[in-house]
């Protein structure tokens, strides 16, 4: 070709407008504030950005004005009216509607029926869609009964579906189940007639993940031939559910929540690959529960057992695979743990009465979290501090979370005798990673209580971390107790004999810092945030 010719061949190198559907792609991962910026880049962009196939309407915190609120609606309904009159197509929609009783507004024409028939319009559009493949629902209007659509099951190329209800019920009385392509199921609070749920079960076969929390009147939860299904997450108040699952050979994550009703209504084949299993739930046949532990999850790796109420006095736990425990023991009453995992490398339990007595049959474990419940009035018991030294003697590092909630009217209880303690305890334990206090506002029935000095002969810390639920002002008892060991470290009278340092994590920068007397006010100016914690680094002789 000749140079007069290529000169005047005119190449164009290719602009983002020439991509109309990487545009929508980036549009629509954008936050819907830097989506609307991209508007201003051409006009291509600004047309592209009304018909994006992503609709999100997340709703925000709080509504300051009555005008925010009436904004926001018309928004949604413009947008919506926009899709239906252009018939443009939705492949994600996102709704976020949060409204609580009496936040409607007369003068914006929102009675009962019209918002149900308006809401029902838009779910029926959006539900009609070929091209949808996700439907996230959290609504909360406590004011109507019913504002769902039926057709929400409909869509053929729907991969997943989150319907969140609050304060009514979401009635589905004979649903066109079409979803075959479903992955995804999430219903929270989602009233379904009788039969829905099985055939949405046997319909969708396709499923990979599925959460139940709390729909009314459930039933017999049948899971079978659901070959991709991974996780599993059922949670429910009412009595008499039951669970069946049978032929799911990729189940890996199994959580079954039954509050306030025996947890022994469920059947399952051998879950050869399931390696998470929460129970939560009173426990009554203790021995059929603990061999199908031992016997139908050969490769279990985390258990977690929440337990109301257990008529035996040692929990068994025997697993050759299991590497996690997490045990919330909520009966009164003491309960003996007693675990043979030799592969356990964490176990965490919450208990509250004392620390519980664990015997391991085998290795013990590389940490041990445990969390109490307590009221304030049980530090004065001697046992606490004994029973707790006890389970120290277990060579595991150890996180020790402490919650005392208040007793309100009660009189002030006995003092507690640390001299009685120290006959009884020969030596502190020195396995003690951390140690967390976490108190009510009100510290009255124990400020004059020896509590630190008892924990402080029970153990010596490395870190400790109190939380009130309030400011850290200068009332906070252990607070007080550091400021006097400064005081009687300079005259040579320690308040605890063994502890040679103490610093303070500086909240703002993280950094740690020698406490010294400055520390009283600069402690005294930390912002009012909920829960709020200091924590202290301690240097003790014994470690």
């Amino acid at each position: 070709m000749e140079e007069g010719a290529r000169s005047s061949l005119q190449i164009r190198a290719p602009e983002l407008d020439d991509f109309p559907e990487l545009i929508h792609r980036i549009q629509s991962l954008l936050p819907v504030k830097e989506g609307l910026r991209t508007c201003v880049l051409s006009k291509t962009c600004l047309q592209l950005w009304s018909t994006i196939p992503t609709l999100r309407f997340h709703q925000p915190l709080v509504f300051f004005s009555k005008e925010q609120k009436r904004n926001y609606i018309k928004w949604i309904d413009q947008t919506m009216q926009r899709y239906i009159r252009d018939n443009i197509p939705i492949e994600s929609f996102d709704l976020e509607l949060v409204l609580k009783y009496g936040e409607l507004f007369d003068d914006f024409d929102f009675k009962q029926n019209v918002w149900s028939t308006i809401m029902k319009k838009w779910m029926q559009f959006v539900a009609s869609k070929s091209s949808l493949k996700e439907l996230n629902l959290t609504v909360d209007v406590n004011t109507f009964s019913s504002l769902l659509s039926d057709e929400i099951f409909s869509g053929e190329n729907l991969k997943s579906i989150s319907v969140r209800v609050y304060g009514y019920k979401f009635v589905s009385l004979n649903p066109l189940i079409k979803c075959v392509s479903l992955r995804v199921l999430d219903l929270y609070k989602v009233n379904l007639s009788e039969g829905v749920l099985d055939n949405l079960l046997s319909t969708c076969i396709l499923l990979e993940k599925i959460s139940l929390s709390f729909v009314p009147r459930l039933g017999k939860v049948k899971v079978k031939n659901l070959m991709w299904l991974r996780e599993l997450r059922i949670a429910t108040r009412d009595v008499g559910e039951q669970l069946d699952i049978k032929h799911a050979p990729s189940l890996r994550l199994l959580f079954y929540t039954c509050y306030h009703f025996q947890i022994n209504g469920f059947t399952v084949d051998s879950l050869n690959n399931l390696r998470e299993l929460g129970l939560c739930g009173e426990f009554v046949e203790d021995h059929a529960f603990l061999d199908m532990i031992k016997s139908k999850f050969p490769l279990l790796e985390i258990l977690t057992l929440e337990i109301q109420y257990f008529s035996m006095e040692t929990l068994s736990i025997t697993s050759g695979s299991l590497k996690r425990l997490i045990l919330r023991l909520l009966d009164k009453r003491p309960i003996n743990i007693q675990v043979h995992a030799p592969h356990l490398l964490y176990l965490s339990y919450t208990s509250t009465t004392s620390m519980a007595k664990v015997l391991f049959q085998s290795m013990v474990p590389e940490q041990i979290d445990v969390e109490m419940n307590l009221d304030i009035i049980s530090i004065h018991d001697y046992s606490l501090f004994l029973n707790m030294r006890e389970a120290l003697n277990i060579p595991s590092r150890f996180n020790i979370e402490i919650n005392f909630s208040r007793i309100d009217n009660h009189p002030r209880p006995p003092m507690l005798d640390v001299n009685y303690l120290r006959r009884r305890v020969l030596f502190p334990a020195t396995n003690v990673q951390q140690l967390s206090i976490k108190t009510n506002p009100d510290e009255r029935l124990w400020e004059h209580s020896p509590i630190f000095d008892a924990l402080f002969w029970i153990c010596h810390p490395k870190y400790v971390k109190i939380c009130r639920h309030v400011p850290f002002k200068e009332d906070n008892y252990f607070w007080k107790l550091v400021v006097n060991w400064m005081m009687e470290k300079k005259t040579r009278k320690w308040h605890w004999p063994e502890l040679k340092n103490i610093e303070v994590k500086n909240p703002y920068d993280g950094e740690w810092e020698t406490v010294t007397s400055s520390w009283i006010s600069f402690l005294d100016g930390l912002p009012p945030v909920d829960w709020h914690y200091v924590k202290f680094k301690l240097k003790w002789c014994s470690l």
